[in-house]
């Protein structure tokens, strides 16, 4: 029989709105309890740009390895499995008939489908990513089925640049953190699945208008806002759990302090910022066609969307999620703060050792953030153990336009259905088996992608 306590705390959280989110950290164990229910279980997937092969042997085409860019993750291998040996032929396929190779390579990545384009004109992967078959399995309680976070993700060919994927059109990262602070903490609902437009010379698909930050919140504080609600909360915890909701409070009010107001009308959305005006996409073929209004304050950027993306998570807004980090053949981002002043496009083409350099830089934000998924306590294990986090890259190696041996590591245990620690080969398979592998812990076994590219076996994560 349910204590009164968990009743009322059960009844409040069913009645709590927008600021049900709030509560998830303080009472998860209290409201698993009374809801006779376990954990959440959550997919990430954590995509970095243009490979990590070079001819000067830092790692081995396909591979990485934690003493070298994984290096920041070492103290985690032992919650990985590393998945070698798989071809993005998808990709290669996409990339035969269309002339993208970069392009080509995301839409593959997690679809397995070669989709061909018209000619000069984007069309999208007709499979949904992993990440939305996911979703529809496990994310239709919480406030976002999936949310897409990107760190400058707004480079050649915005259209083709994606790794998301459904209903046969792009799912825009949102490169905004304050953007995506208000998406997350306001009433505002989530963002439009983007629509298909016929044109002249055939289909393509314009990101979608995203909706309106909450005017009436707009200059103050969405906690601010909350007010009424977080002094309910408040009266039905003890001592301790009301020093732990002003911490959390506390957090999140210094985040969006940092982070300023969301960009107002006129300041792009999708990959672009926020607001509700969308630039026209641009199109092309060929990885030369030139960034268009990129944000590039990427120390400031990188940081914040991890942020965020663990709030997200702990608050449970939503239980999916992609991490885009730039955009394949990037350029115009260089990353003098960690001395390389070559663009992204440049090291990857011209095999340049200070990639690894640049690719590292991000993978120890990654670290920050699966560090803090294992330092929250969850249930008799914390979050990471009830979450499977798919660190991928769309190259085996991005100079040559090599779509073989790309590299896959998983992290986290999938509320107990993966088993990590380990290494899978397969052996210069498909990739689609490796994606399929990957659906398994979350109960979806079928075929994905192109239908010729799901011969062989599928290695259990299990």
């Amino acid at each position: 029989m349910l204590s009164k306590s968990l009743l009322k705390r059960r009844e409040l959280m069913m009645s709590m709105g927008a600021a049900g989110f709030l509560a998830v950290p303080l009472f998860r164990e209290s409201f698993v309890e009374a809801q006779a229910a376990s954990f959440p279980v959550r997919f990430v997937v954590l995509h970095i740009a243009g490979g990590v092969y070079f001819p000067t042997g830092t790692e081995g085409l396909g591979g990485w390895t934690f003493d070298k860019v994984l290096k920041p993750l070492a103290g985690l291998q032992s919650e990985s499995i590393q998945i070698h040996g798989s071809n993005n032929d998808a990709g290669a396929q996409m990339w035969s008939q269309s002339n993208e190779p970069h392009g080509a390579a995301m839409r593959g990545l997690l679809t397995g489908d070669s989709s061909v384009p018209d000619a000069g004109v984007a069309k999208w992967a007709l499979t949904d990513s992993i990440d939305q078959q996911i979703a529809d399995k496990i994310g239709g309680t919480v406030k976002f089925p999936s949310l897409q976070f990107g760190v400058s993700t707004r480079g050649a060919q915005i259209d083709q640049m994606r790794i998301s994927f459904r209903g046969g059109s792009a799912l825009p990262p949102i490169d905004s953190p304050a953007t995506m602070f208000s998406r997350l903490f306001s009433g505002a609902t989530p963002t439009p699945t983007p629509q298909p437009t016929t044109t002249s010379t055939g289909t393509a698909t314009t990101p979608p208008v995203a909706p309106p930050v909450d005017t009436g919140a707009r200059g103050r504080s969405m906690l601010d806002v909350l007010k009424n609600e977080i002094v309910a909360l408040k009266a039905v915890g003890g001592v301790n759990e009301q020093q732990k909701l002003d911490q959390h409070l506390e957090s999140l009010r210094a985040l969006e302090q940092q982070l300023g107001p969301a960009p107002g009308p006129g300041g792009g959305t999708g990959g672009g910022g926020g607001g509700v005006n969308v630039p026209p996409p641009v199109v092309g073929t060929g990885c030369m066609t030139p960034n268009v209004g990129n944000p590039t304050d990427v120390p400031n950027i990188l940081p914040a969307q991890f942020d965020l993306l663990y709030q997200s998570l702990v608050c449970d807004l939503s239980r999916v999620a992609s991490v885009q980090m730039l955009c394949s053949a990037q350029s115009g981002i260089a990353f003098p703060y960690i001395g390389v002043s070559d663009n992204h496009h440049d090291l990857e083409h011209s095999f340049n050792p200070a990639l690894d350099k640049v690719q590292t830089y991000f993978v120890d934000q990654m670290a920050v953030f699966m560090n803090r998924l294992k330092a929250t306590p969850e249930g008799n294990g914390n979050m990471l153990d009830n979450t499977l986090i798919l660190l991928c890259s769309e190259f085996g190696a991005a100079g040559d336009h090599n779509h073989s041996l790309v590299p896959y590591t998983t992290f986290g245990r999938a509320g107990g259905k993966v088993t990590p620690g380990r290494t899978l080969d397969y052996g210069e398979a498909s990739n689609n088996l490796v994606l399929r592998s990957i659906l398994q812990p979350f109960g979806i076994d079928k075929p994905i992608g192109d239908t010729n590219l799901n011969a062989g076996t599928v290695l259990s994560l299990a």
